[in-house]
C-alpha cells in the first residue's frame, strides 16, 4: 500500500476528518481576520429579501468539513437562503471574532461547529440576544466526556451519532472478530473530550455481552495521521505481539497505519475497524488494508442542519432541539452503496437528497 509518504504530508488537521467531534483540539491565536466582506444584505423575518446565514467552518482544508459547508450551501440554495462561509483557519479566537463578525453585519442566523464549545458560547450568547438564530454542529456541553448537546445555548444542535455510532461499530467489529479474541485501540493523543467519548462507546459495546473479546490495552496516535497510526500499532505490537488478533482506530489514518504495521510485521488480523469515512478509508476497505468502517454523513449533517435553520428563520413552532445523523457501518462487502460525499452534495443542490427534518413543499 503506497500511501505512507502521503500521510506523512498530511497535516494536524487530519484529527478534524477523524471525527468531527474533536474539533476542540486546537487552541492557537489566531494572525487574521475575518475571511469575506459581507454586504450589508440580511434581513429580518417577514421580510420578502433572502435570508442571509453565515457559516463558520473550522477549516475547509479538511474535506469532511468541507462537504459540511458544501451541503450547507447547497442546501440553502434550494430554500432560498444565501449562506456565507468564513474559514476560521483551525483558531479560537478567529472562529470567535468571525462569529461576531456576522453578528455585526446582521446576519438572520450563524451555523457554528465549535472548535471549542466553551469559547464560543458568549459569542453565541451574544447572537442570541440580537435575535440571530445559531445552529450548532457537534457541540458538546462544555468539556463534559457525557455528550449532552448545548441545547441551552444554541436554537438547535445537529450532533453525530456517537452513541448511536458506538453501538453499531461496537457490534460490528465484535461480529468480524468471531466474538472472541484480544483487540487494541488507537485512540488520539490530546485528552479530546468528543473523540474519546467516542471510541470508549465503541469499546463499551465490543465487550457488552462478549466474554471471551479482551481489550489488551490503547496506544496512542501522537500526528493523528497514517504515519501516526503506523507508530502507534508498532508500539502495540511491541508490547502484545501474536496476542492481537483486531485494532480500532479512533479515525480512518489510525485503523489504515495499523493495517500498514501489521502487514509489515506479518501479522493477520481478524478485524481493523476505522472512523470518519473519507476517501482514503473507502480505498483502504476495498485494498483489504482495514475490513470495517464507521462512516460519519457529513453532507447529511450540512442539509440538516440548514433545515433547523430554515425551520427557525420562518417562525416554524417545535423545531427539534436536537437531529442527529446517524454513523453507517460498511465493510468490503457493501461498500459499493456508499454514495460519494460529492455525489451526495450534488444530490443536495438537485434537491434529490434533502437532509433531515426536511420542510414541506422543498
Amino acid at each position: 500500500m503506497k500511501r505512507l509518504a502521503g500521510g506523512k504530508g498530511r497535516a494536524l488537521v487530519s484529527a478534524l476528518a477523524a471525527s468531527c467531534v474533536g474539533v476542540a483540539l486546537v487552541v492557537s491565536a489566531s494572525s487574521g481576520t475575518a475571511s469575506a466582506t459581507i454586504k450589508h444584505v440580511a434581513t429580518r423575518k417577514g421580510s420578502t429579501k433572502p435570508f442571509v446565514v453565515g457559516f463558520t467552518n473550522p477549516t475547509a482544508a479538511v474535506e469532511v468539513l468541507d462537504t459540511i459547508g458544501k451541503a450547507i450551501t447547497a442546501r440553502g440554495k434550494r430554500l432560498g437562503v444565501k449562506v456565507v462561509e468564513l474559514d476560521d483557519q483551525l483558531t479560537v479566537s478567529k472562529q470567535v471574532s468571525d462569529i461576531k463578525t456576522l453578528i455585526g453585519e446582521h446576519v438572520n442566523g450563524i451555523i457554528t461547529f465549535p472548535l471549542s464549545t466553551t469559547a464560543v458560547l458568549p459569542a453565541v450568547a451574544s447572537a442570541r440576544k440580537a435575535g440571530i438564530d445559531v445552529v450548532g454542529l457537534g457541540t458538546l456541553k462544555g468539556t463534559e466526556l457525557k455528550y449532552k448537546p448545548s441545547s441551552t445555548a444554541f436554537n438547535a444542535v445537529v450532533t453525530q451519532g456517537a452513541v448511536q455510532g458506538g453501538k453499531v461499530e461496537g457490534r460490528a467489529f465484535a461480529k468480524a472478530m468471531g466474538g472472541k479474541g484480544n483487540f487494541v485501540a488507537i485512540n488520539i493523543a490530546a485528552p479530546v473530550p468528543g473523540v474519546r467519548f467516542q471510541l470508549q462507546q465503541v469499546i463499551n459495546n465490543v465487550l457488552k455481552g462478549h466474554p471471551k473479546l479482551h481489550l489488551l490495552g490503547e496506544e496512542y496516535n501522537t500526528t493523528t495521521n497514517e504515519t501516526g497510526g503506523i507508530k502507534a500499532m508498532d508500539e502495540a505490537i511491541a508490547r502484545w505481539g501474536s496476542k492481537i488478533d483486531g485494532v480500532i482506530g479512533y479515525n480512518d489514518y489510525s485503523a489504515e497505519g495499523a493495517g500498514i504495521a501489521a502487514k509489515t510485521s506479518h501479522l493477520k488480523l481478524k478485524d481493523v475497524m476505522g472512523r470518519n469515512g473519507d476517501p482514503t478509508a473507502v480505498t483502504a476497505i476495498k485494498s483489504g488494508e482495514i475490513t470495517g468502517l464507521n462512516t460519519i454523513q457529513p453532507w447529511k449533517e450540512g442539509a440538516t442542519a440548514m433545515n433547523l435553520m430554515y425551520r427557525l428563520l420562518k417562525g416554524t413552532k417545535h423545531v427539534p432541539a436536537i437531529a442527529t445523523v446517524h454513523d453507517v457501518i460498511y465493510t468490503k462487502g457493501n461498500i459499493k452503496k456508499r454514495i460519494s460525499w460529492t455525489a451526495a452534495v450534488q444530490k443536495i443542490a438537485s434537491g434529490k437528497i434533502k437532509g433531515q427534518d426536511a420542510s414541506s413543499g422543498h
